[in-house]
């Protein structure tokens, strides 16, 4: 099985869907993805993995950064891959790779946020290193 990471471009915006609607919702089509990369270049930078050349995976880094501190934010914004695929270094190998560019863009750690009922997800972070950080909440805002 040969797992391979790459940097997502516009044309993969189709992968990219099929991906997000099998991880969370699709609130968004492909037309829409493909521009998002574009514009967020710089910010937010989407990777995928392949396996045997059939995408199977994918992960978010966002770079942002800060008035009051001259390191940079980053974030892992999403990681999923296939249930089919899962358990063979897929997320690992996708990690990895958001660690590097982290890292390479002078930030010197990473936050994720991820469900509190998802313990598959904790155990997978906390057995690469990651451990808890805040408390994090949210208002969604009505139409």
């Amino acid at each position: 099985m040969l797992i391979t990471v790459r940097q997502a471009h516009p044309d993969d915006a189709a992968e990219i869907a099929r991906l997000n609607e099998a991880f969370n919702d699709l609130r968004s089509t492909p037309e829409a993805i493909a521009a998002q990369i574009t514009r967020c270049a710089g910010i937010e930078t989407m990777y995928l993995a392949a396996v045997d050349e059939r995408i199977v995976g994918m992960a978010s880094l966002r770079l942002l950064p800060n008035i009051c501190d001259p390191i940079p934010y980053a974030e892992l914004t999403e990681l999923f891959v296939e249930e089919a695929y899962r358990r063979f270094g897929v997320g690992r190998a996708l990690l990895d790779q958001i660690e590097q560019a982290a890292r390479a863009a002078g930030a010197d750690q990473i936050i994720l946020l991820t469900g509190f009922k998802n313990g598959r997800a904790h155990t997978f972070y906390h057995a690469l290193g990651y451990t808890m950080y805040s408390f994090a909440m949210y208002k969604r805002f009505e139409p």
